[in-house]
C-alpha cells in the first residue's frame, strides 16, 4: 500500500505558496492518504486489520475511516 502525491494544478497551488496543511485537508477529501488506502485493502480483504492499522501513520485517523465504513478496529 502506497500514498501517491498526484500533483495537479491545485496541489501546485498549495506547494507553491508553502500551504502544507492544505495539501493534507485536500488528501483527506478526496480519499487519497494512507489511511484511506490502508482502509481500502482491509476492505478488499488484502491486508489484515491489525496489520493496516500498525502501519498507518495515524491510527485515530485510520479507526475513523474504518468505523466510517462499518468496520470496528
Amino acid at each position: 500500500v502506497r500514498e501517491v502525491l498526484v500533483i495537479d494544478e491545485e496541489i501546485k497551488k498549495y506547494i507553491v505558496t508553502d500551504n502544507f496543511p492544505a495539501i493534507r485537508q485536500l488528501q483527506e477529501k478526496r480519499k487519497e492518504t494512507l489511511e484511506h488506502k490502508l482502509a481500502q485493502a482491509v476492505l478488499a480483504g488484502n491486508c489484515s486489520l491489525k496489520n493496516a492499522r500498525e502501519k498507518a501513520p495515524n491510527q485515530l485517523y485510520f479507526d475513523e475511516i474504518m468505523k466510517d465504513n462499518g468496520q470496528n478496529s
